[in-house]
């Protein structure tokens, strides 16, 4: 499996905002991602994902264009606020 890369943009709103490095993925089918991303946000996001795109290094056969996979990331709804319950 070292012939294969995995990298992944970082999508804010329909926006790629960042991208991780080629992250080779090793024979127990793992990747040690270990990056940190500085993202800003100036507004409350609507969406929040990760495309995952695939690299085969050997062949120089790029399958990058289309994701191999999206992941959604949940995050608090904007102006959600717990209520006080008072139980009497």
């Amino acid at each position: 499996m070292s012939k294969y890369s995995i990298w992944f943009d970082v999508i804010f709103n329909g926006h790629i905002v960042c991208e991780s490095t080629l992250l080779p993925i090793n024979d127990s089918f793992s990747v040690d991602v270990n990056q940190k991303f500085v993202v800003e946000i100036h507004q409350w996001p609507d969406t929040l994902s990760l495309n995952i795109h695939c690299e085969n290094i050997s062949s120089k056969n790029m399958f990058t264009k289309n994701p191999i996979a999206e992941l959604y990331i949940p995050f608090p709804i904007r102006y959600n606020w717990v209520s006080i319950v008072s139980l009497i």
